[in-house]
């Protein structure tokens, strides 16, 4: 008995991995063996059943579709690329995997199109391209609109459509993407449905702040999605109720739920979702004051910060690095740290404002999507109330033709005619003429009729003794804004920003278009330097023009020349020319700003 008891420790424990390792190797030899068996079908049917549940035996399968790579079709072939793009995300090789999503955008086959579509998005979403991302909502939408889907591959779509919304930060449109969900195949979801539709549904009732850590949902959704091993979803779960318990300020718990669940996220989460999971527990250890396990979670974290720079989880390492640093007096650590959240902060807010042109610009093109089928709409009740209005005309011009009173009715519809064309005519004749006087896009006056007004207005003024000043704007880079925006968006910037004009300059102001992206505006009553002042008031309104009402936020500048009859005299000749003069000064030194006519 002695002997066993001194034999048993170490050499039992040494059999015991040796026969479990062997145990593995025999095992392997079987997988691939078995898999050897499979025709190529089942190996993909399998690689696609257990990519997220079984890294070891899927990259064994995927081995073995490398080896039968020649004689595969194009349909075996897509999918073998895709389970190529599955391994290298669940590597953290991104970028790599958009390449085998981008080779299936060519398929034929629409349920592979959109899966690759899909999976473009949620990868550049891993990576923060927001822009990038959002550039593949629109092929989406026209798959599922105009192509015959699988089940499955909606409910995938829509399941990345709502996590694409969460990421943006609009946990109402990632509900109303559920709700679309829920009403798939009859309302009579699969399990793994439910347990995708309830993930994305927390977490926008998180952002909503409508959820709580002990809520039901959360507790039924985890344990129906451990039952499918469904690990990646599982994990995420249990980080999303951590963070609850961590808003609540219970670190404790929260701690106990983030180390239970370390190894499952070693093993099953992509590199993006360990660096968040590092990060909550560096900022639970540093809030229960374990300053030590804090920086060795914080370090963990930031082993991936090269990748993910601009993530707020990246931030929250920094801060407990730098947090335990100022805690302890150690003022070389503080400053190191500070300079690297600050850098990260910045980072950050660069890519919260490229999150918020994606959004803004995604709604304005789903608003012209909604405005353009609603026109769609209306031509087509417009069209269906020509055809029955044309029946009714005949009907009726049936009965007159049968009747006594044809004579008289062509006669009336004759002379009616006339009247109408004599409408027509006069209504052209005014229109024609308002546009010779006035600028179509922007209502200002041309350039003859700017200049004669101004020649009338100096020579009143001159016979009165008055200061008038003449302000000509023009706007920079116009051809490049006309490049980009399209010319529909330009002269409505260009109405945009005349209008404002009116708000600065006194009323009774003159003003025209002097050519494309020129404009003059003659000040009553006001000299120069008052001119100066109220142009510069103007530009810098200019400067922070609101053009979303437009389509997206972008920059507009504009410069200003400035001269007045004190200067220049009471010839309207004479006083653009040497206004022109100081415009071209501003152009060719800054733009963006307002120069004054200096006679030499």
């Amino acid at each position: 008995m002695n002997k066993l008891k001194t034999f048993a420790p170490k050499q039992v424990a040494s059999v015991l991995a040796a026969l479990f390792i062997l145990s593995i190797l025999l095992f392997s030899k079987v997988s691939v063996a078995d898999h050897e068996s499979l025709s190529t079908d089942e190996v993909i049917a399998r690689a696609l059943q257990i990519k997220s549940r079984g890294t070891e035996q899927s990259n064994l399968l995927i081995s073995e579709l490398s080896k039968r790579q020649g004689s595969l079709s194009w349909q075996q072939l897509d999918q073998y690329e895709y389970l190529l793009a599955y391994q290298q995300t669940m590597q953290g090789n991104y970028q790599r995997a958009l390449l085998y999503h981008i080779k299936n955008i060519s398929s034929p086959n629409a349920n592979f199109k959109i899966r690759a579509y899909g999976n473009i998005m949620f990868l550049n979403l891993l990576l923060s391209n927001y822009r990038l991302s959002s550039d593949n909502f629109h092929p989406i939408l026209s798959i599922l609109q105009n192509e015959i889907l699988e089940d499955e591959m909606i409910y995938d779509t829509y399941y990345t459509l709502a996590y694409f919304f969460n990421r943006l930060d609009a946990p109402q449109r990632v509900m109303e993407q559920l709700q679309v969900m829920e009403l798939i195949d009859n309302g009579q979801p699969t399990a793994r449905q439910v347990c995708l539709i309830n993930h994305q549904k927390i977490n926008a009732l998180f952002a909503l702040k409508q959820i709580q850590a002990n809520d039901d949902l959360i507790r039924t959704t985890l344990a129906q999605c451990r039952i499918l091993n469904e690990g990646i979803v599982v994990q995420k779960l249990l980080t999303i109720k951590a963070l609850m318990l961590m808003a609540d300020k219970d670190y404790q718990q929260a701690k106990n739920l983030l180390l239970d669940s370390i190894e499952q996220v070693k093993l099953n989460a992509y590199p993006v979702d360990i660096l968040k999971h590092f990060s909550y527990l560096a900022e639970v250890f540093y809030q229960l004051n374990d300053f030590n396990q804090a920086s060795v979670y914080a370090d963990q974290a930031l082993a991936y910060k090269d990748d993910y720079p601009t993530l707020p989880t990246t931030l929250m390492a920094q801060k407990v690095h730098y947090n335990i640093a100022k805690a302890r007096h150690n003022s070389k650590n503080q400053l190191g740290y500070l300079q690297d959240k600050l850098a990260t902060e910045h980072a950050i807010a660069l890519k919260d404002r490229e999150k918020s042109l994606a959004l803004y610009k995604l709604k304005y093109e789903l608003t012209a999507l909604e405005i353009e089928l609603e026109d769609y709409q209306a031509s087509i009740a417009n069209e269906q109330q020509h055809e029955q209005r044309k029946v009714e005309n005949n009907t009726v011009l049936s009965r007159f033709l049968i009747s006594d009173r044809v004579f008289q009715l062509i006669l009336l519809i004759m002379i009616l005619w006339m009247i109408r064309l004599h409408f027509i005519y006069w209504a052209e004749k005014k229109k024609i003429q308002h546009g010779l006087i006035y600028d179509k896009a922007t209502g200002s006056l041309h350039r003859k009729p700017f200049l004669e007004q101004c020649a009338t207005a100096l020579n009143q003024a001159k016979e009165q003794q008055k200061i008038l000043s003449l302000v000509i704007m023009n706007i920079d880079n116009l051809r490049e804004v006309n490049e980009l925006q399209g010319n529909d968006r330009t002269d409505r910037l260009i109405t945009l920003m005349i209008t404002l004009h009116k708000q600065f300059f006194p009323e009774g102001t003159i003003y025209g278009r002097l050519g494309g992206d020129e404009f003059g505006f003659l000040l009553s009553n006001t000299n120069a330097t008052q001119a100066v002042r109220l142009a510069e008031e103007y530009r810098l309104d200019i400067n922070f023009l609101d053009t979303k009402q437009i389509c997206y936020q972008f920059d507009v500048t504009a410069s200003f020349g400035v001269s007045d009859t004190q200067l220049s005299g009471y010839s309207a000749i004479k006083l653009l020319q040497e206004t022109e003069l100081a415009l071209v000064q501003a152009k060719n030194e800054y733009k963006n700003c307002t120069c004054t006519y200096i006679p030499s």
